[in-house]
């Protein structure tokens, strides 16, 4: 039986909903471990033993959208920022986190990355509709 368009856009929308939670997952694991890096060399009174080269750490602003992304509700800028904290990422750096955050959280949604709904943000709605195609595989075992 030769497939049909419907289950192979089924098929396809699963596995890209996959794809980006896997890639969301990664992209704070690596921001997590360049951070851990980071301050345990410091720390310890040497130069970091794992460098990056330009273009392979996360940046500021993939880190916020996995934050929103991965969150089955609407963030405040306060949320994002509690939740960098806890994932690990150092905003030390940054004069003014919240204010940081809160422009990236709007460039986002400008860019229709993520939807802003009463000063919150949340995952497109197309993300949404991926997420409810890839649900019944991630109940039933087929992905993780």
């Amino acid at each position: 039986m030769i497939p049909t368009y419907d289950s192979a856009l089924q098929k396809a929308s699963a596995d890209l909903a996959a794809a980006i939670q896997e890639r969301d997952r990664w992209n704070l694991e690596v921001a997590r471990l360049t951070h851990l890096v980071v301050s345990l060399s410091a720390a310890a009174g040497v130069a970091p033993l794992a460098r990056t080269k330009k273009g392979e750490t996360v940046g500021f602003t993939e880190v916020v959208l996995a934050v929103v992304t991965r969150s089955p509700q609407a963030m405040s800028a306060q949320d994002v920022r509690n939740a960098m904290v806890a994932f690990g990422h150092d905003l030390s750096s940054y004069s003014n986190p919240l204010a940081h955050i809160h422009q990236t959280l709007k460039r986002l949604a400008t860019q229709g990355r993520i939807v802003e709904v009463d000063g919150a943000y949340k995952r497109t709605a197309l993300y949404e509709t991926l997420l409810k195609a890839v649900a019944p595989e991630i109940q039933r075992g087929k992905r993780k």
